[in-house]
């Protein structure tokens, strides 16, 4: 990231510091030719003085025990007024050896006694012996201040450093060197060290529209347009300010006003603020830099960009001047742009460490923190505070976890809709905290681990009918992911967890939100959409569908079928009605089916929990039904039982291999070797029979000893089989079919078709018809015939046929086209084409 480094700021600004001090040195000997002090500063009128004398070859040389400098001229012309006019001038300085250490010459050089005031003019030139060489037009210098001063243009150079200005003011107390305008500073590249992999091969220019240096506050001050340009960096600002040590090392760099450094590297940086300063260490390398007002970082490697901008920035650099720390304060934003995940990151703060090639380890934003994709789907994350922790390589920094803390909240955009993925969703995580794992190379997620009251909402980008919003809860969700894409592989959630699931009706209906919670979840999705396939819940599991519920250890939800698999333990459904409970059953949710399989057993709460579909009468008590499948069509209102299907309430029972219940149509169908014990019907009995018939043993499991009742009237349960049976609550009518057989107390009828009509309130038979290969066994007598009808009314049974018979112990065979029996006694009348003839038994046949 930020590798800025500043290695020849020190190199520039000790340039500066260097003219200075020695145009001090030059002026410094100058000053020592004459100690009269004016009281001010003027330059010579020379007009109306009077020449006083001339002298050729002039030549003065100041001793201290030793030549200190040496002055000559061409020619000395001293004036009345106690001035003179030099020409060809030439000022040698000698050191403590004695050896030149640096000279000043010029065409001319005039030299006001009386007024302290000297001025070299015309091709001014100071070496020193250290290879430093300015150049002017004109100089002047005044003895009383020791001050100089050059309106014109300066030039130096010193081995690889050169430069120039215009205009010069250079005060000897305080010491102050003042540069007034187009401050030119350039520093050749040093001699190639082919040892060094960072050779400069540029020169380092520094510009400015003035500079100024004062020697007792070591401050180097640029204004206008300050600028440092190195090869492979830039520094510029409005005014740089440079503060440097005793020995002229730079301790720190201030840039204020539209302040701007800049990498040109090929991992290029660019740092812009209203002001920054920079610290170096004793070394003079880069330690700290700090930005304010409006700052803004960019860095550019081969393949992305990195910006960040905030309010203020601070920097750390180690000593091998690599970024080591990084903080933004205010309103900070720090955005990725290239090849990976583009990424943009919005929060109050961030801070920034760096290993020690300085490449990035550990970002954080706090307070308010959004965190966003700018391409493709995009994927917002907002939380109190984000860390993310990066892997750094020889070139990079890998991504390798993210972390998210308070109020976390994840949300992925939908794909684009395609055809076959019309109605795509959209997902939305929620937790109060988060932790986010990358697969090797820091551009595809590997797994995200949610904690705290997770909630993940998947939610269709179209409100279409049959579409489904689906939220799962849970203490902790672990998101996993496909190797590339960033596409959602599972779900694991842990810990009170609970499934909604609210279907978007079609117009004019509701549809109830589906709610289950188990303590545990996984949930799977499909790679190339995104949409979850299955959910599987364990533990406890309990389901919610408006008055509907089920309960089971285990769950699975098929998405792609709108299938509830309820399998393990106690699995039960139930609602406001009836409650079902069987090894297992299916639910499918759009079809509005469901599918309950092994040992089921069925319990309505009363027999208006069938719809009045079966043949129970009593509204008080309730009715089981179990089998080994059962198949239930909600919309329909049907319920299919199969495989050794019994229906029941108190005594009253129907068997079959298959039950079904029709709601909306208040009708039963059982179908298969049907057995039922359900209808009473009332019997008169004679008194011969009375006393000569033995009594009924105690009822069995299939049998019941009549009641008594009034008038000689007993009542008396029907027992019946059959293939098939066809219960009509609406009608009140029962019919069996195929093999039917009937047992009423001693008495049994028998066809291929039975009609039983009840009476309205109760289950008692009104009426009775028979078809088809009749057979009516009384005690006493045997009956055939095509068809019969039983009137409980008359308690009479007619037997219609061709040739319908009677056998009888009393009467022998009677035979008729209609055969009358009567309740209650054993007359039998016959009707057949010759009219009525009435029959009457005068014995009785021992039963």
């Amino acid at each position: 990231m930020l590798r800025a480094r500043l290695p020849l700021i020190a190199k520039t600004v000790a340039l500066v510091v260097f003219l200075g001090v020695a145009t001090m040195l030059g002026i410094q000997l100058v000053k020592r030719m004459n100690a009269v002090p004016p009281a001010i500063t003027i330059k010579p009128n020379l007009n109306d003085a009077k020449l006083n004398a001339v002298f050729n070859n002039f030549k003065y040389d100041y001793h201290e025990g030793r030549t200190r400098y040496r002055l000559t001229a061409a020619k000395d012309t001293v004036f009345s007024d106690s001035r003179h006019e030099l020409e060809q001038v030439k000022l040698e300085l000698f050191d403590e050896a004695g050896e030149t250490s640096g000279q000043v010459t010029s065409e001319l050089c005039k030299y006001d006694q009386s007024k302290a005031i000297l001025r070299f003019e015309k091709n001014v030139v100071i070496d020193t012996k250290d290879g430093l060489q300015v150049k002017t037009e004109s100089l002047d210098y005044d003895q009383t201040t020791g001050n100089a001063e050059t309106q014109d243009k300066v030039e130096f150079t010193r081995d690889k450093i050169s430069g120039s200005c215009i205009g010069v003011i250079l005060e000897s107390d305080p010491k102050r060197l003042e540069m007034k305008e187009s401050v030119y500073i350039k520093v050749e590249p040093a001699s190639e060290n082919k040892t060094s992999p960072q050779n400069v091969t540029k020169p380092v220019e520094i510009t400015g529209n003035w500079g100024e240096y004062t020697a007792d506050e070591q401050v180097i001050r640029l204004k206008g347009k300050a600028k440092i340009a190195e090869p492979d960096r830039l520094l510029s600002a409005d005014t740089l300010i440079a503060y440097l040590t005793e020995d002229k090392k730079i301790q720190y760099v201030e840039a204020h006003g539209a302040s701007h450094l800049e990498s040109k590297q090929e991992d290029s940086l660019k740092l812009d603020a209203n002001d920054m300063e920079f610290s170096f260490d004793e070394l003079g390398k880069l330690s700290q830099a700090q930005a304010w007002g409006n700052s803004r970082l960019e860095s550019k490697k081969t393949d992305s960009t990195l910006k960040v901008a905030s309010e203020d920035m601070d920097f750390s650099f180690s000593p091998e001047g690599k970024l080591s720390q990084a903080e933004a304060r205010g309103q900070s934003r720090l955005e990725n742009q290239g090849k990976g995940t583009p990424l943009e990151v919005n929060s109050e703060n961030m801070s920034f460490l760096f290993n020690e090639l300085g490449f990035l380890t550990i970002a954080k934003a706090q307070e308010n923190v959004t965190a966003l994709t700018t391409e493709g789907p995009k994927r917002i994350l907002t939380a109190d505070e984000l860390t993310v922790f990066t892997k750094p390589t020889t070139t990079t920094s890998e991504v390798e976890r993210i972390k998210a803390v308070g109020n976390v909240n994840l949300t992925i955009a939908a794909p684009e809709p395609t055809e076959t993925l019309p109605n795509p969703s959209t997902k939305h995580l929620k937790a109060t905290q988060a932790e986010v794992f990358y697969y090797p190379g820091g551009e595809f997620l590997r797994e995200a681990q949610a904690h705290g009251d997770t909630v993940l909402t998947i939610t269709p980008i179209k409100e279409i009918p049959g579409a489904e919003k689906r939220i799962m809860r849970a203490e902790h969700n672990t998101l996993t992911f496909f190797e590339s894409g960033n596409a959602v592989r599972e779900l694991n959630a842990q810990g009170k967890v609970k499934l909604e699931i609210e279907t978007i009706a079609k117009a004019g209906s509701i549809e109830p939100a589906r709610i289950s919670q188990s303590e545990k979840a996984k949930a799977s999705f499909d790679k190339t959409s995104g949409e979850m396939l299955q959910a599987l819940q364990e533990g406890n599991f309990k389901y919610t569908e408006g008055s509907r519920n089920a309960l089971a250890n285990k769950a699975n939800y098929d998405a792609t079928k709108k299938l509830i698999e309820l399998r393990d333990g106690k699995v039960m459904v139930w609602d406001e009605q009836a409650r079902t409970q069987a090894d297992e059953i299916d639910m499918w949710t759009e079809k509005k089916e469901s599918f309950a399989r092994g040992k089921v057993r069925s319990t309505y709460y009363n027999p208006e929990g069938t719809g009045q579909a079966t043949p129970f009468r009593n509204m008080k008590a309730p009715v089981f039904i179990t089998s080994k499948d059962l198949h239930v069509f909600n919309e329909r209102g049907e319920a299919i039982y199969t495989g050794d299907a019994r229906a029941w309430q108190d005594d009253n029972f129907v068997r079959a291999e298959k039950l079904e219940l029709f709601r909306d149509n208040r009708k039963m169908i059982a179908t298969g070797n049907v057995s039922s014990a359900l209808y009473q019907a009332k019997k008169a009995l004679s008194e011969s029979r009375e006393s000569k018939e033995p009594k009924e043993p105690k009822e069995t499991k299939e049998t019941k000893e009549p009641k008594e009742g009034k008038n000689n009237q007993v009542v008396v349960p029907i027992f019946a089989t059959s293939d098939v049976m066809d219960y009509s609550d609406k009608d009140r009518l029962a019919q069996y079919k195929g093999s039917v057989k009937m047992k009423q107390g001693n008495e049994i009828l028998e066809a291929n078709q039975v009609k039983i009509f009840l009476e309205t309130e109760v289950n008692e038979m009104k009426r009775l018809e028979a078809f088809e290969k009749v057979v009516l066994t009384q005690p006493g007598r045997r009956g055939e015939g095509d068809e019969a009808e039983y009137n409980a009314y008359d308690q009479r049974t007619i037997l219609t046929g061709n040739m319908a018979k009677v056998v009888s112990d009393l009467q022998g065979t009677i035979t008729g086209r209609r055969l009358t029996l009567l309740g209650g006694d054993d007359r039998i009348l016959v009707d057949d084409q010759r009219g009525t003839r009435r029959v009457k038994s005068t014995h009785e046949v021992q039963r």
